[in-house]
């Protein structure tokens, strides 16, 4: 019964990611599954030779790591309201009649953090990178 408790969660695990038809090796699904033990539902995307872990973990979350099973960075989904008052003020004076599409609050295995602005204007995407206080990051 033991092994069964055990082994139970390994198997849906398997399942999801052979289902996406990645191969996410062992010692990444050790360390997302060290991090981050309680993660929903996980969808595995492998790009540029890092694997990118797409879950929810009280809100969604994308997590990723190197090939060597080596955390990176997390970015959590927030919302516009929660980006810092100079971060909004720049945006208006600088970006008048762009929409905020995607705000994700980013923290790296630096223990460096940021909020990622993804505004759109017209059929244009511009990335911005702002600090805790709301500077831009160039």
């Amino acid at each position: 019964m033991k092994k069964l408790i055990v082994l139970l969660p390994l198997l849906f695990t398997l399942c999801v990611v052979f289902g996406q038809g990645i191969n996410v090796p062992d010692n990444i699904l050790d360390a997302f599954e060290a991090k981050y033990p309680d993660a929903g539902k996980v969808v595995w995307k492998l790009k540029n030779d890092t694997y990118q872990a797409q879950f929810t973990y009280e809100t969604k979350r994308l997590a990723y790591f190197s090939k060597a099973g080596k955390w990176l960075k997390t970015a959590t989904m927030v919302d516009e309201i929660d980006l810092p008052d100079a971060a909004m003020e720049y945006i208006m004076d600088h970006y008048e009649d762009a929409e905020v599409s995607q705000v994700q609050y980013v923290i790296d295995n630096k223990k460096q953090s940021y909020y990622l602005t993804i505004l759109k204007l017209g059929d244009n995407k511009i990335k911005l990178k702002f600090d805790d206080d709301g500077k831009v990051i160039v």
